[in-house]
Formats: structure tokens, sequence, C-alpha cells
């Protein structure tokens, strides 16, 4: 996604604490501190505690499942059906695929 992990939370704290008020900007930054220390991208662990504490370990889920899986769909697709398309006649002609 375009901007990444710093991108994610900055568009996370616009919609969830100013426009739609789901939480305080310091519980917000406390679920931002907790994720910076945990391994992994933060905004994917962002995304689980903004659904965990707005509904609970099903919102949680529901949240991470939502934000992560589009894009591994795409990329999936994008992979299973590079064979199709990405001939050593395109990438010959495309040196930017090689």
């Amino acid at each position: 996604a375009f901007g990444g992990p710093a991108a994610h939370v900055g568009l996370f704290q616009k919609t969830f604490v100013e426009n739609l008020n789901w939480m305080s900007l310091e519980v917000f930054m406390e679920l931002f501190a907790v994720c910076q220390c945990m391994p992994g991208p933060s905004s994917t662990q962002m995304s689980f505690a903004l659904g965990t504490t707005k509904q609970g370990v099903a919102g949680g889920l529901l949240s991470g499942i939502l934000f992560q899986y589009p894009g591994a769909l795409v990329m999936t697709a994008f992979g299973l059906t590079a064979h199709h398309w990405a001939g050593a006649d395109v990438i010959s002609q495309h040196a930017w695929l090689a």
C-alpha cells in the first residue's frame, strides 16, 4: 500500500480518533506504542488493536482480516497468473521486469 505503515497509522488516527471518535488520542497513542514494541508492521497490528478495542476479539479478527486479505488476494492472483502473461518475450521487451 502506498505510504506503508506510517501512512496507515496516520489515516487510522484521522478516521477513528478525529472523525468517528471511537477513542481518545491518549488510548490511540497507547495502542500505537504497544504496536511499535512488537515485531511486524505496526499498521497491521493497529488494525487488530482498533477492532479489538471497539468490538472485542471478533472485531479484532474481522478488522485484521479486512485489512490484510485484499492485498494478499490480489498478490496471490498476480502470482498464480504471471506465467500466462509474463513469458520470456514480454520480459525481454520490458527490462524492468527481469
